[in-house]
């Protein structure tokens, strides 16, 4: 199945970075030919330094010096004329690995933790605000060399809301690349997504605070205006949890749940 087009790679930059080379949806795909394709190169300075005073960490410049294998979960990494791996989904309009601390793919846990409002009786979602763009955002982070995913998960979440859960009894839903602002054409995100459904006295109790790269944290009522706006790919991820909780539980969930999740798993 082909993959759809990322966009905000493309269209969207953190501050710090150049102007992304201008690339037309008919030149994302490698395969097709761009011949005046000049994306500028950039890597962060401050990645360069945390290199050396981090190597286990931090990717060195020269990829030839580095041993491990590239990994993606979107299929074989292919590497480019210098040995810098090339992003699965095609061209960004920018070169180097940007304010990723690794070439290729750079692993992340995200969490959808969903909740009933027993006043309201509407499905809520907890949702930080980003310090960095001040979008909306599943809580989640970058996984340590060596850890876990579901101690990734669980670091992350509390780390973002002040809150300490256990994902053991959560569902995977989305393993894969993420269109976000950072990538470049040799640097990516990808995630490991999962969702976690609270009871509604369970939820109750819950008592959260902004931290780390958070700078608020609310429950939000899931509504499509609402998904449509979330930073990077936190949008398709949200929809494919909802579409896959409604099939798990739409035998006990209200009318008025089922009509908010039909809302939102249909593409807007």
């Amino acid at each position: 199945m082909r993959q759809p087009l990322h966009k905000k790679a493309r269209l969207e930059k953190p501050s710090v970075y150049p102007e992304r080379f201008s690339v037309p949806d008919d030149k994302v795909d490698w395969c097709s030919y761009f011949g005046e394709y000049r994306p500028p190169y950039f890597v962060a300075p401050e990645i360069l330094e945390r290199f050396y005073q981090n190597p286990s960490e931090v990717d060195p410049e020269d990829c030839c010096k580095i041993k491990r294998p590239f990994y993606s979960f979107e299929n074989k990494v292919e590497l480019d004329s210098s040995n810098r791996p090339r992003n699965p989904r095609g061209r960004t309009g920018l070169a180097g690995r940007g304010i990723l601390w690794r070439w290729g793919a750079n692993l992340a846990v995200d969490t959808v933790l969903s909740r009933l409002n027993a006043e309201t009786d509407e499905l809520e979602l907890l949702l930080i605000n980003r310090k960095d763009t001040g979008e909306l955002a599943l809580p989640g982070g970058m996984v340590n060399k060596g850890e876990k995913i579901r101690e990734a998960q669980e670091r992350e979440f509390e780390e973002e809301t002040g809150l300490k859960i256990s994902m053991e009894d959560s569902e995977t839903v989305y393993c894969g690349y993420v269109d976000d602002q950072r990538n470049t054409d040799n640097a990516w995100m990808e995630t490991v997504a999962s969702h976690k459904h609270m009871g509604s006295n369970q939820a109750s109790t819950l008592s959260f605070r902004a931290g780390d790269d958070a700078e608020n944290v609310l429950w939000h009522s899931l509504k499509p205006e609402l998904i449509t706006n979330l930073y990077a790919s936190h949008d398709e991820i949200v929809r494919l949890a909802m579409y896959r909780f409604y099939d798990r539980c739409g035998g006990w969930l209200t009318a008025k749940t089922k009509e908010q999740i039909e809302a939102v798993i249909v593409r807007q």
